[in-house]
C-alpha cells in the first residue's frame, strides 16, 4: 500500500507567503483606478483621443477614474484648486474609460473616436465628440456638439440647450427656455417645455419639435431642404411668418397658405392671440407643419 506523505509549513511562513502573493492577485483582477480629492462644486475637464467615456455623478468630494486596464503614461490626471483635469493621450489600445465626479461639478469633455455617456451631473455640461455618440441626462445647462455622431440627451432641469451636429441625429428632452438646434445632414426631434428663445437650423435633415411658446417668445426655424415641423399644446400668441420657396406649408390653425403668384412656393403671415411672440420659418425646397392641440 502506497502511503502519500503531505508536508506543513509552519504557521508563520504559511502567513508570509499568502500575504505576498494577496497583492498580485488583487492586481490581476482588479481594474486600473486612480483618484483626487476634488472640490465639490469645481470643474472637471476631461480630454481624449481613441476612448470612450462614461461619467457619473455621486457625493464625494472627489474625482475618481477606472479603466480594464493600466493606462500607465497616457494618462495625465491634475488636481489644482478648483480645476481637474484629465488628459488621455494617444497610445495603445482603445479603452472604456469610467470617471466619477462630485454631482454639482461643471463638466466639460472632449473626446475623438470616442462614445460620451453622462449622468448624475447637475451642474452644466459642454460635451464635444469627433467620430463619436453623445447620450445621457444632466441637470445643469447643456451644450453637446458632434461632428459624426448622434446626440441623444435629456436636460430636464437645464435653462439653455445648445445642440449641434453634422451628420449624426439629435434627440433632445428637456424644460430650457432657450434652445439651439443645429444639423447638417442630421435629423433632429425635440421635446420642450415652454421656450422664450427657440432655433432650429438645418441644411437637409428633418426637424420635429413638440414645445410651447411663452409671451414675448421667439422661434426661429430655417432649412435648405429639410422638412420642418412644430407641434404647439395650444395655439401661441404671436405673429407668425412662414415662406417656402419650392415646399407646401400645412398649418391645423390660422387661415390657409397662400401661393405665390410667379413660380412655385407658398406663404403664410397671421397674428395668432394676442400676436405678443414671433415665429419664422423660411425653408427653401422642404415642407413647412404646423399643429396646436385641440
Amino acid at each position: 500500500m502506497r502511503t502519500i506523505q503531505t508536508r506543513h509549513l509552519p504557521p508563520l511562513a504559511a502567513a508570509v507567503l499568502a500575504a505576498g502573493m494577496m497583492p498580485a492577485m488583487l492586481h490581476a483582477d482588479a481594474p486600473f483606478r486612480e483618484a483626487h480629492d476634488a472640490d465639490p462644486q469645481g470643474m472637471v475637464e476631461i480630454i481624449g483621443i481613441t476612448d470612450s467615456v462614461d461619467v457619473a455623478g455621486w457625493d464625494q468630494p472627489r474625482v475618481e477614474l477606472t479603466a480594464e486596464e493600466d493606462l500607465g503614461n497616457r494618462l495625465h490626471f491634475t488636481a489644482h484648486g478648483q480645476r481637474t483635469v484629465i488628459d488621455l493621450v494617444p497610445g495603445g489600445s482603445k479603452h472604456q474609460i469610467s470617471v466619477r465626479v462630485p454631482s454639482k461639478s461643471t463638466l466639460t469633455v472632449t473626446l475623438v473616436n470616442g462614445n460620451i455617456t453622462v449622468h448624475g451631473i447637475a451642474g452644466d455640461a459642454s460635451l464635444r465628440a469627433v467620430g463619436g455618440n453623445i447620450s445621457g441626462q444632466v441637470d445643469g445647462n447643456l451644450r453637446a456638439n458632434s461632428v459624426t455622431g448622434n446626440i441623444h440627451m435629456a436636460a430636464p432641469g437645464a435653462k439653455s440647450i445648445e445642440a449641434k451636429t453634422v451628420n449624426g441625429d439629435v434627440e433632445l428632452e428637456g424644460s430650457p427656455t432657450e434652445v439651439e438646434v443645429v444639423t447638417v445632414s442630421g435629423n433632429a426631434k425635440v421635446q420642450l417645455g415652454t421656450v422664450t428663445r427657440g432655433r432650429f437650423k438645418t441644411i437637409s435633415g428633418n426637424v420635429t419639435a413638440a414645445l410651447a411658446l411663452a409671451p414675448d417668445a421667439e422661434l426661429e426655424s430655417e432649412s435648405v431642404s429639410g422638412n420642418l415641423r412644430f407641434d404647439f399644446p395650444a395655439a401661441p400668441g404671436a405673429q407668425f411668418d412662414i415662406q417656402s420657396f419650392d415646399g407646401d406649408i400645412k398649418s391645423c390653425f390660422g387661415p390657409k397658405p397662400e401661393s405665390a403668384h410667379y413660380g412655385p412656393g407658398s406663404r403664410l403671415e397671421f397674428k395668432s392671440g394676442d400676436g405678443s411672440g414671433h415665429v419664422h420659418i423660411e425653408t427653401k425646397s422642404g415642407d413647412v407643419h404646423l399643429c396646436a392641440g385641440h
